[in-house]
């Protein structure tokens, strides 16, 4: 009787725990399995075949679409990545892709700085309503940045030991903070207005295309800059470089090149800091008679 009760027992206790068993294992229904956020970094956001495309001959990414408003949002994206980072955006003439520079005649560049070390450096280019953006973060690229930087660091130190009185030298970049929102909005209504008088501009310079030794340059000659950057006239007179072969207007009429006619006046703003005013000008090829006796 006394085997018959501990076998009771024991065959309750192995059914009671097997039970148990069944029940603990058993996925509850109707339980959503929490997901953990993505965090997204920089790697995450260039390896978006949807976004960008690679040129391993200049070791950056390059942005598919050319809409304006696909352009500010990978700014802010990338303004935002940099405060992740503690770093600080810096505006400066440092242009990585070259067939921009080459192709488009408004540039722009900014730097992400993290503890005085280049982070990214992106290059923004556009052309009537499209806009181009590329990034970089190969090592390379931002040695080369680098280098720059103490080379012109090197060349102010020297300018400053040929001044008899001491001065400080500006720094030729200066900071920012990550750009938001509003200050898109208010930049690109500015664009649109500059774009409007371009294409004014255009429309009616097609007009004074008859004849095949005429051409219409653009010549910044005045400027307005806010901030600490001292840089703005030289960014101005780059443009005129880069879109005329000339610095000036007055470069252009000493040699071949003879006044028509004013079109009108026109601006464009370069960044935040600075905005280049100046005169778009038809302008006829002179002969070689002409030429010669100038």
């Amino acid at each position: 009787m006394k085997i018959n009760k501990f076998l009771k027992i024991a065959l309750f206790i192995g059914a009671t725990s097997v039970l148990f068993t069944a029940c603990a294992n058993k996925t509850p229904k109707n339980v959503k399995k929490v997901e953990k956020p993505r965090v997204e970094n920089i790697n995450n956001v260039l390896n978006d075949a949807k976004v960008f495309e690679y040129d391993s001959r200049q070791k950056l990414y390059r942005n598919k679409f050319t809409q304006e408003q696909n352009r500010n949002d990978l700014l802010l994206k990338f303004g935002k990545l940099c405060s992740d980072k503690k770093g600080k955006l810096v505006y400066i003439d440092h242009f990585i892709n070259r067939s921009y520079v080459n192709a488009y005649a408004n540039n722009k560049a900014y730097i992400c700085e993290v503890d005085k070390a280049p982070y990214f450096i992106a290059h923004i280019a556009s052309q009537n309503t499209n806009s181009y953006f590329s990034i970089s973060v190969d090592e390379k690229v931002k040695k080369d940045y680098l280098d720059k930087q103490k080379d012109m660091e090197f060349e102010s130190s020297l300018e400053t030991t040929v001044d008899s009185t001491p001065t400080s030298v500006p720094n030729p970049k200066f900071q920012a903070t990550p750009p938001s929102q509003e200050s898109f909005e208010d930049g690109k209504k500015e664009r649109e207005e500059i774009e409007k008088r371009q294409r004014a501009r255009e429309q009616k310079t097609r007009l004074l295309f008859d004849k095949k030794d005429q051409t219409t340059m653009t010549f910044f000659d005045t400027w307005k800059q806010t901030g600490v950057d001292t840089l703005c006239s030289t960014k101005c007179k780059s443009i005129n470089k880069r879109s005329t072969g000339f610095t000036t207007l007055k470069e252009a009429t000493d040699t071949k090149w003879q006044i028509v006619s004013k079109i009108g006046e026109t601006s464009e703003m370069v960044d935040n800091t600075c905005t280049c005013t100046g005169s778009s000008i038809v302008l006829r090829k002179l002969s070689s008679e002409n030429q010669a006796s100038k």
